[in-house]
């Protein structure tokens, strides 16, 4: 089967930029508690385009890999083609198995059912685990990352990693981002929403997705930050037209282009005058950089919380006792999803509207067979797409 795969950096040679499609063994071994499934659409995700691009938070972790090449990618949309004897009594112990043989549900599956997983793996040892914080496991192993991935035809996943989904349930489309949509349901579960002041800086793809999650669970106000870059090929006529356009969709109530000459003294004036003076209850950060972090704590209210989910490089200076204590100010670090609260409450919130919300608006701009992989990965690295899936080919 074709893969798309990365070289597992080390010390000693160098990383070769980019990626690379080859021919991969299928996996047709299972352990008794795995499931195989056939992929059928998967999504390129701010992470995979790290990868791409040889990032040195990426390159460290991926220094762990398990196997070498890697075959990357880590959302996806598919359905269960074989599975384990352990995973089949497991998955015979579900209300809507409970009636059928073990022959019998792998039949049920691959017919009425589409899949997904849980792609962060913990070890269900450490403290963490144990205290019901598996997203939190320093032992986490992640698909895509230190294991063979998505972007594949077929991949195997522990049966109690598997998300599965009625064919009528959620559009395929939509279940092959559920995974990194699960990062921004993460991050606003950690606070209550409803009736609150939110400012969610950067308008990347998990900018975008907080928006409507932020939106859908009822916050009040919602404020979105980006930043254009004409060296980049972000101007600022795009960064208005596309990306604050679709957060208008999603239910953003203010936009503010911080590469303007005006733009952040515009934010701040806005922002004070909408709040009576005081700053928002709650801060995503959403974008990675440290020019952010400073702008949360510039706008966060006294006793509000700054939930982090974007992934900065090297350090920065912050006055904790100035911006965090003494005006009791809550941080959050954000990673992963909840095991496995964040995908039933996402589905909960794609069956509620919020599928119908990314599927009209135009959210997921391409799909590509496999084999054209570098023209996905040029619209997600230019800005010219928001949701890339990738489509294996037989």
């Amino acid at each position: 089967m074709l893969g798309l795969v990365k070289t597992r950096p080390n010390g000693s040679t160098p990383w070769p930029k980019g990626l690379r499609l080859e021919e991969r063994p299928s996996p047709n071994s299972l352990e008794p508690d795995e499931v195989k499934i056939e992929v059928l659409a998967a999504g390129i995700c701010g992470t995979d385009v790290g990868i791409y691009n040889n990032k040195d938070s990426i390159r460290a972790e991926m220094r762990r890999a398990f196997v070498d090449p890697v075959i990357i990618g880590h959302e996806f949309a598919g359905r269960v083609v074989g599975a384990g004897p352990k995973a089949l009594g497991f998955l015979q112990a579900f209300p809507e198995f409970r009636n059928f043989q073990p022959a019998e549900i792998l039949s049920k599956l691959t017919n009425d059912y589409f899949a997904s997983a849980e792609m962060h793996i913990p070890c269900n040892r450490c403290r963490a685990c144990r205290m019901g914080q598996k997203h939190a496991c320093p032992n986490t192993i992640i698909k895509g990352i230190h294991e063979n991935g998505a972007f594949t035809r077929f991949l195997t996943v522990p049966v109690a990693n598997l998300q599965l989904f009625s064919k009528k349930e959620i559009p395929i489309e939509i279940i092959a981002f559920m995974d990194a949509l699960g990062n921004a349901v993460h991050t606003a579960q950690e606070e209550p929403l409803m009736g609150k002041s939110v400012a969610v800086l950067g308008c990347g793809v998990q900018g975008l997705m907080a928006t409507a999650v932020v939106r859908h669970s009822g916050a009040s106000t919602i404020f979105v930050t980006d930043v254009s870059n004409p060296g980049k090929g972000l101007t600022p006529e795009k960064v208005e037209k596309k990306r604050f356009g679709m957060a208008r969709k999603f239910g953003a109530n203010f936009t503010f282009d911080l590469g303007l000459k005006d733009g952040r003294r515009e934010m701040l004036d806005t922002i004070l005058h909408e709040t009576g003076g005081d700053g928002v209850d709650l801060v995503f950060e959403m974008s990675g950089s440290y020019k952010a972090y400073a702008d949360a704590f510039d706008l966060v209210r006294a006793g509000g919380t700054v939930l982090l989910l974007g992934i900065p490089e090297g350090e920065t200076n912050l006055n904790f006792s100035d911006r965090v204590i003494f005006r009791g100010v809550s941080v959050k670090g954000i990673i992963g999803r909840r095991m496995f609260e964040s995908w039933e409450t996402m589905k909960d919130l794609l069956k509620s509207g919020l599928s119908e919300l990314f599927a009209s608006s135009g959210f997921v701009s391409h799909q590509l067979p496999l084999s054209r992989f570098e023209e996905g990965f040029a619209a997600m690295r230019s800005g010219e797409a928001f949701k890339v899936l990738l489509l294996p080919e037989k």
